[in-house]
């Protein structure tokens, strides 16, 4: 019993020595607020928006158009309201396929620039995880609970712009 005591005992000092080691330097890291206020993420969130426009307008004249052709149609006379609703139906077959194709055009657009800024924005990560001596970065998405202290996002955005050249965010 006495060894069993002995041996805890210095097991416990043993560990209690080990606590004076110096602790692992951890940071935690809000990746969509280091994108999106980042100039990079900027101008990748401007450009997506540029089209988003652009097809949104295309959308719009193609809108436009049927109802023209449904105007036209009211006020055809009824040897030509056949051509006029088969013309109605295309011109309607045609607005879901631009809308379709809009929607996957913006979604793999949507995904490029963000893919592309966060390989940009991970060089910036792994360049200060080791300067600075980082056991581990985390994201906010994996934390529960962080104090103020280890949050480096704002630390990632200002090396993330400087070493992007400063470029500020491109409008169309």
């Amino acid at each position: 019993m006495k060894t069993l005591a002995v041996i805890l005992s210095g097991l416990v000092m043993f560990a209690l020595a080990g606590c004076n080691a110096n602790a692992p330097k951890i940071g935690v890291l809000n990746v969509e607020r280091a994108v999106d206020q980042s100039n990079q993420g900027k101008a990748a969130n401007a450009e997506l928006h540029a089209l988003i426009k652009e097809r949104r307008d295309e959308l719009k004249q193609k809108a436009k158009d049927i109802e023209a052709l449904k105007k036209k149609l009211q006020k055809a006379p009824s040897s030509a309201k056949k051509a006029n609703k088969e013309a109605l139906t295309k011109a309607n077959a045609d607005y879901q396929k631009l809308l379709n194709s809009s929607k996957l055009e913006i979604k793999k657009k949507r995904a490029q620039l963000r893919n592309q800024v966060l390989q940009n924005l991970q060089k910036v990560i792994d360049s200060i995880g080791k300067e600075e001596n980082f056991q581990l970065i985390l994201t906010t998405a994996n934390v529960a609970y962080m104090g103020k202290t280890i949050d480096i996002t704002d630390q990632v955005i200002k090396a993330f712009n400087k070493s992007s050249g400063a470029k500020k965010p491109v409008t169309r």
